[in-house]
């Protein structure tokens, strides 16, 4: 069902967590979408919550459900038709005179919370072009996340998340959401006190982006770009298979229940065979991180991008001298430098040997 995938390739963010700390909302939208929204809320005692139907262009009519009048907020969440939805209902509001604010749940809400703003208020702003914006280019695993923490602790270097990920692409796809507007709202709300803009593009997740039905190209927004390469690509590829194992990402220094939990996951794969299946989809990640490579690397040429090239190895042997090159490379003005590194690197036996096996194997 398309309700249920969509909220669950929001699920990261929490925005419907988020959303529960609210009081008095009413939804309007497609039944599909109501219903979800209801199971959800309705166990978490929110009680005070509304859910209105749109059916054939109208809110659906009943007796027995509650007057628009006695929420404060009326939140538009539609899979199908966010912006026609939107429109009418403020219509409504406005001809029925309700002294009631009206905001869209993908369109607003979800940009607001990305955007570290107050989720319920319009996300619309005047848009203007940052002092600079920079994109970290990488294929996954391959060190981005401890570079670009690493980067964001210098507290002048902008904030470069992943922001174009699986929230974005499930609602570009399915949802008609305007992610472009969406990347130049964060670079009025996401900037470091010099107007400084940064993110983190991922190979795999620009591809799927702009095969949606939005013209998009970062170059028309982003100014600078730095290509971070992993040169041991079997590691990056064992990499993202315990990722995909332990289904742990990322580990903050400050998380030590994470760090325990990612242990604990590591032990129980550790107490079986690493077998031919195994080693088979080291191979396939393998061979599409190649892919991906030479997709990112096509992209920069057809776009005659010259990046600022570097290699995770390097610079885990010398963060504080590649920090201080890339921001020497962005024109970013530094002083009395202060670094911090608040990743844990997540490396275990289990790495080494699906290494040793899988060089023995595949060469």
């Amino acid at each position: 069902m398309l309700v249920e995938k969509v909220f669950e390739r929001l699920a990261e963010t929490n925005i419907l967590e988020k959303l529960a700390e609210k009081k008095k909302l009413a939804f309007i939208g497609e039944p599909e979408t109501t219903t979800y929204l209801s199971n959800f809320f309705e166990p978490k005692g929110k009680s005070g919550y509304r859910y209105f139907s749109w059916q054939d262009g109208k809110i659906a009519a009943s007796a027995t459900e509650p007057k628009l009048e006695q929420s404060l907020t009326i939140i538009v969440a539609s899979i199908q038709d966010e912006e026609a939805i939107y429109a009418e209902v403020n219509k409504y509001v406005a001809e029925q005179k309700l002294d009631l604010r009206v905001i869209r749940l993908f369109t607003d809400i979800f940009v607001n919370l990305i955007a570290d703003r107050d989720l319920l208020q319009t996300s619309d702003c005047e848009l203007k072009q940052p002092r600079l914006a920079y994109a970290v280019m990488s294929t996954p695993r391959s060190g981005s996340t401890f570079l670009c923490n690493t980067l964001k602790s210098t507290g002048i270097a902008g904030f470069p998340d992943e922001h174009l990920r699986e929230p974005s692409l499930i609602l570009a796809q399915n949802c008609h959401f305007d992610y472009v507007r969406y990347l130049k709202i964060l670079m009025q709300h996401k900037v470091t006190a010099n107007g400084v803009f940064g993110t983190k593009i991922i190979s795999h997740f620009l591809q799927d982006h702009k095969q949606t039905e939005l013209d998009f190209n970062p170059i028309d927004y982003i100014s600078k770009f730095v290509y971070l390469i992993r040169k041991d690509k079997v590691a990056q590829a064992v990499s993202i298979f315990v990722a995909e194992k332990t289904n742990i990402w990322d580990v903050k220094k400050f998380d030590t229940a994470r760090q325990d939990k990612y242990k604990e996951k590591i032990k129980e794969l550790e107490k079986r065979q690493i077998g031919e299946q195994d080693l088979a989809r080291v191979h396939h990640l393998y061979q599409d991180l190649l892919n991906q490579e030479k997709y990112l690397e096509n992209f920069l040429a057809e776009n005659k991008m010259s990046p600022m090239v570097i290699e995770y190895e390097a610079v885990e042997q010398d963060i504080e001298g590649y920090v201080k090159q890339i921001l020497e490379y962005l024109g970013i003005s530094y002083g009395d430098l202060k670094i911090k590194m608040p990743d844990v690197k997540l490396r275990s036996e289990l790495s080494e040997n699906l290494i040793s096996q899988y060089r023995k194997k595949y060469g």
